[in-house]
């Protein structure tokens, strides 16, 4: 029918209109059973009977060229209309109904114009729908209505609510450059073949609830400004939302991806929930940016996850996730909080370069795969955690690396079981990391890996923590063991003798005090006794590394024990009474000189016989005194040594029948033993730091 036939028919109303409806799929039924029935696509006739059936069956209400207004209301509920129907360019001023009506053909609505609201509730578009560039100035009601062929949407304008719950769209569904203006309901609707929303816009909510997207869909460079809601969505084909900017809230929980998904290049300015949904294939977030909370708590992910230069501004929560095949996050970039614990990684696993400014959780954190927590590249930064990490009690199964990562605050591997290599070479701590109870089937490697000394400034702590006789955090030394522990088992001499002084260190003010802590007890005793000892041997031989600092307290030992065996001489001898401070700033400096054997004569004491003094003096004597002394060695000089030095120094006691005894003051014999014992010490140190440095066992 032409347009003028058409409206004629119109204005006789629906019963009309349906009998000659039904007359016209009575012919068609009837070629098509006679085989005379012959089409291609919807517009192609192929002979007479069906070209004339055509003319007749086809519906023309509007054209491009002489467009038509509706300035009623319409009510087109439970029409049929047979075959081609052209709304082009149509205006429908006050509300249209189309509820139930079934459409056998083509519907064109192509740059309609609805400015009331138009209801399309049970319609049945058996062909292609064309609803381009259409404007919708008010509510829209497409809700269970079914779309057998393909159904065409772009750029049209919806600025009430589009609603298309339950909506069947059996070909593909182009929504492209469709702007909605109010809600979009698309909740479990059905999309049999491609859904296309390609630069769509949705300025309030967006609901796709529970829907059905069976084959490609693509949302690339889609802007959802209000809520979108994915929650239960099942994506049955490749679907692509790269480039789409989230600004508001964005919820995948429970939804279904069955094939590969591209989030690449997305803005989320709000939170992203996608706990508990199920990736079946490759996810792609690469450069994706997260402003708010990323929620991925109990996902699962099947194929590759790539999280490369990932920004996530939020709290990234991924606690419990699975990820089944290769997770790479290179280069990204946590600003907030970053949950991964009690998470399942079966493939390999990529930190690399990645940045944590706060906390990261990983206990309980499973790595089948290798686990790479290094640096992507020479070109590229550090993988950095600038907050507390915890990888307490993880389980790597495979290699893992930590090679030149920085932990800037506390980072906690206690009771991580790794069961192949696990290297830390080259990486920086802060603060001392915690591998209590760590277990490692292959020695970690230690190469280079620099710990800052937590708890070893005991100057610093003393200053800031014994003024107020508070204590320490006593699981600083217990990670300094841990770490000895790891460097004895990885053979690291040199990584052994750094850790044993920081745990030494660490102690003061922790467990160890410079006053009985309490007095009463042995515990407060001991706790007394290890700061000072500790405080001595980091003092004397830098714990045990040191030969020199030893060596050069033996030398100064030495030194102060002939200035002092010199002295007393000069007491003995000149009666003075001056005490140390006086041998160091006078006496010692005649140690340089030449001063003559005693000469003292009083009583039975007398110099020692001439012969003895031939060849020496005191300032020889008081030397080879420290010496002897120093060395703690006996009989240096032969029997007479001692005879000869004594007598020099002190003098001698001649009896009755004149035997001649060297005389020791009690203050020569109590430093001899001080210095024998102080000796003994310093010369044990020397050999020890010998040993360590040898690496001797």
């Amino acid at each position: 029918m032409n347009r003028i036939e058409t409206l004629e028919l119109f204005r006789k109303g629906k019963e009309y209109w349906n009998a000659w409806a039904e007359d016209m799929l009575v012919k068609r039924r009837q070629l098509e059973s006679s085989g005379l029935w012959s089409m291609v696509l919807s517009t192609d006739p192929r002979n007479d009977q069906t070209r004339s059936w055509v003319n007749e069956a086809s519906i023309q209400f509007s054209t491009k060229e002489d467009p038509f207004t509706f300035t009623s209301e319409v009510d087109f509920n439970g029409w049929i209309f047979p075959w081609n129907v052209d709304f082009t360019r149509a205006t429908f001023d006050e509300t249209v109904n189309f509820n139930n009506s079934h459409f056998f053909g083509a519907a064109n609505f192509r740059s309609v114009t609805f400015a009331r609201s138009a209801d399309f509730k049970a319609t049945s578009f058996d062909m292609f729908a064309n609803f381009t560039r259409a404007t919708f100035k008010s509510t829209t009601d497409f809700r269970t209505m079914a779309f057998g062929g393909d159904a065409y949407f772009t750029g049209a304008s919806f600025t009430g609510a589009a609603k298309f719950r339950c909506a069947t769209f059996s070909g593909a569904a182009f929504f492209s450059s469709t702007s909605f203006h109010g809600a979009a309901i698309f909740g479990s609707a059905v999309f049999s073949g491609a859904a296309d929303f390609k630069s769509a816009s949705f300025e309030l909510g967006a609901n796709f609830t529970d829907a059905s997207l069976k084959a490609v869909s693509d949302f690339s460079n889609a802007v959802f400004n209000g809520t979108a809601d994915f929650c239960g969505t099942a994506l049955s084909g490749d679907s692509s939302f790269r480039g789409v900017s989230f600004n508001r809230g964005a919820g995948f929980r429970t939804a279904t991806f069955l094939g590969a998904i591209d989030f690449r290049n997305i803005s989320f300015s709000g939170d992203a929930d996608f706990r508990t949904s199920v990736f079946s294939k490759a996810v792609d977030f690469s450069s994706t940016m997260f402003s708010g909370a990323a929620d991925f708590r109990t996902t699962v992910f099947k194929g590759a996850a790539d999280f490369r230069r990932g920004i996530f501004g939020g709290a990234a929560k991924f606690r419990t996730a699975t990820f089944k095949g290769s997770a790479s996050f290179r280069s990204a970039s946590f600003s907030g909080s970053a949950s991964f614990r009690s998470t399942g990684f079966s493939g390999d696993t990529y930190f690399r370069s990645a940045t944590f400014c706060r906390e990261a959780d990983f206990k309980s954190a499973k790595f089948e795969g290798d686990a790479w927590f290094n640096r992507a590249s020479a070109d590229r930064d550090l993988t950095v955690f600038e907050k507390r990490v915890n990888f307490d009690q993880a389980t790597f199964n495979e290699y893992v690396t930590f090679e030149e990562t920085q932990f800037k605050d506390l980072a906690s591997f206690a009771a991580i079981h790794a069961s192949r290599g696990f290297t830390l070479a080259n990486a920086k701590f802060w603060r001392a990391p915690d591998f209590i109870q760590a277990h490692f089937e292959e020695a970690p490697r230690l190469d280079n890996v620099h710990v800052e000394p937590e708890g070893a400034n005991w100057r610093e702590r003393w200053s800031n923590q014994s003024k107020s006789f508070s204590s320490g955090d006593p699981d600083v030394p217990a990670r300094w063991r841990a770490l000895k522990r790891l460097a004895i088992q990885g053979h690291d001499h040199e990584r052994e003798q750094i850790f044993f002084p920081m745990e030494i260190c660490s102690a003061r003010f922790a467990s160890d005090w410079y006053l009985p802590r309490p007095v009463n007890t042995q515990a407060g005793w001991r706790s007394f006794f290890r700061f000072w000892f500790g405080v001595a041997y980091g003092l004397t031989s830098s714990y045990g590394r040191s030969a020199v600092l030893p060596l050069a307290w033996l030398i100064g030992l030495t030194y102060i024990s002939a200035a002092i065996y010199f002295g007393e001489s000069r007491t003995v001898e000149q009666r003075r009474q001056d005490w140390f401070v006086s041998w160091m700033f006078h006496v010692t400096p005649g140690l340089s000189t030449e001063v003559p054997c005693s000469k003292l004569v009083a009583g039975n004491r007398k110099p020692v016989d001439r012969a003895m003094q031939t060849g020496t003096d005191v300032i020889s004597e008081a030397w080879h005194l420290a010496t002897v002394n120093g060395s703690v060695l006996g009989g240096i000089g032969g029997p007479d040594s001692p005879r000869r030095t004594y007598g020099c120094l002190y003098g001698v006691v001649e009896d009755k029948v004149g035997n001649q005894t060297p005389i020791i003051p009690i203050w020569v014999t109590t430093w001899s033993m001080i210095q024998k014992s102080l000796s003994l010490i310093l010369i044990f140190l020397i050999g020890l730091a010998v040993r360590n440095m040898l690496r001797m066992k």
